[in-house]
């Protein structure tokens, strides 16, 4: 360029400023548009707490925590699957069924043994205890009873009824309790005799066991404190 040597070296240390002003510059600005991408992408540097990252943020390495929604939620499940726990049966309830019952054959006896009154005066009076639903035929039946059969009868309702109500009778099991009752009747008995029984012991036969609030509470309390 017929330029001196000291011309020469000042030129060349300017355009070499300005060669690194224009590096420096290139430089900065595709790290501003590199972390322009990247924000666009993870958003990771202008996140803060409570904010919603644009996409998944993978963490370097595993890291488990306790976390008190999942384990409420465990607990909760816990105390739900432990059934009710029932209290043991009351004798108390038994001993009420089986004065019921007597009183109800007492009365079924100074009806039968009526003079003057007509069947149907009879089958009436029998229809009007409360505490049992038997049908015309079953009564009819029971009417035509002889005297000793009937006792026979009597005695074995309340035989029945005290041996079934020994057991744990709940209101979820009652049907199946009451469905066995033929099977407690005495095979000495005929099928209308053993029909009359069980007619009669299914109609005063009660739940003697019923849940108990504070053991089942305390239970599924303890069965969610172990999660």
């Amino acid at each position: 360029f017929n330029l001196r040597f000291d011309q020469a070296v000042t030129y060349l240390n300017r355009l070499m400023v300005t060669l690194a002003a224009l590096a420096f510059i290139l430089l900065a600005t595709l790290i501003v548009a590199f972390e322009d991408v990247t924000d666009g992408r993870t958003g990771l540097s202008t996140l803060e707490v409570g904010d919603i990252a644009p996409s998944d943020i993978f963490a370097p390495e595993t890291r488990t925590y306790v976390s008190q929604v999942l384990t409420e939620q465990r607990r909760e499940a816990a105390a739900a699957n432990v059934a009710p726990i029932y209290a043991p049966p009351n004798p108390e309830i038994a001993r009420q069924q089986t004065d019921l019952a007597l009183r109800i054959l007492n009365f079924i006896d100074n009806v039968r043994r009526a003079p003057f009154d007509t069947t149907d005066q009879k089958i009436r009076d029998i229809e009007e205890i409360t505490a049992l639903a038997l049908d015309r035929d079953t009564i009819r039946q029971l009417l035509e009873l002889d005297n000793e059969t009937w006792q026979d009868v009597s005695d074995q309702v309340i035989a029945v009824i005290e041996r079934v109500m020994r057991t744990d009778i709940r209101e979820t099991n009652l049907s199946s309790v009451r469905a066995q009752i033929p099977n407690q009747v005495g095979v000495r008995f005929n099928e209308i005799e053993a029909g009359i029984i069980v007619a009669v012991v299914g109609d005063l036969i009660r739940p003697n066991s019923f849940p108990d609030e504070a053991a089942t509470q305390e239970t599924r309390e303890a069965a969610a404190a172990g999660i």
